[in-house]
């Protein structure tokens, strides 16, 4: 990791985050469900090759990390092995927070940001909430976007150049497509610095679907 640090020269270890651990009430009953499917060899060993995908059942996946360095991050992925680097001043980050609602109650929240780099022969990566603190790294890998990319994005905004933003700048959340049994809300990076640096720093995909009826009669009364 210090080799791959120096190498990408992404400046000192700012924070760390491991894998986050489950509850152990959910522990033992994965457990106790293990041995009772163990009975049956072909679905236990089914379960069993999923729990090992979990940091409790698995030292590869324990030993997995989050680093996040002044210039840049290296994560692991949670499937497989490979070790990405990404350099804060060419990265494109994108936010997906997913609340589901069960029977008109909220459950969980998935937290997924997607690091797109723009730099030649090097791959994005996805950092979920594989890693503890979601509500924590997630703001923080925001931030440091800003850091690294607001003012050559302010000063060519001000010199009258067109700056990619992503589809929407917009700060507060929106609804995707209704899905029966769940909620999606996409919004924009909940950034504390300037409005006119939240697009460089964090965008939001598209919504899924055919564009709303407002939107059609915007874009036919512009044409």
């Amino acid at each position: 990791m210090a080799a791959l640090a120096e190498e990408r020269q992404l400046g000192r270890l700012e924070r760390e985050f491991a894998p986050k651990r489950m509850h152990r009430l959910l522990l033992a009953l994965y457990v106790v469900t293990l041995l009772q499917l163990l009975f049956f060899v072909v679905p236990g060993l089914a379960f069993l090759w999923w729990l090992r995908r979990t940091p409790e059942f698995s030292r590869r996946q324990a030993a997995k990390r989050l680093y996040l360095f002044e210039h840049g991050m290296i994560v692991h992925p949670r499937l497989g092995d490979t070790v990405t680097a990404i350099r804060w001043d060419s990265v494109r980050l994108y936010q997906e927070i997913v609340l589901k609602i069960v029977n008109g109650l909220p459950t969980t929240t998935t937290h997924t940001y997607t690091a797109l780099s723009s730099e030649v022969g090097h791959a994005g990566a996805a950092v979920t909430d594989f890693y503890a603190d979601p509500e924590v790294w997630g703001p923080w890998m925001q931030d440091a976007v800003v850091r690294a990319q607001g003012r050559t994005v302010l000063e060519a905004v001000l010199a009258g150049e067109t700056v990619a933003f992503g589809p929407s700048v917009s700060r507060s959340p929106r609804s995707a497509p209704r899905v029966p049994g769940s909620f999606r809300g996409r919004t924009s990076a909940p950034s504390r610095s300037p409005r006119v640096w939240s697009g460089c720093c964090a965008e939001t995909p598209p919504p899924r679907g055919p564009p709303s009826p407002s939107a059609t009669s915007r874009t036919s009364a512009s044409s």
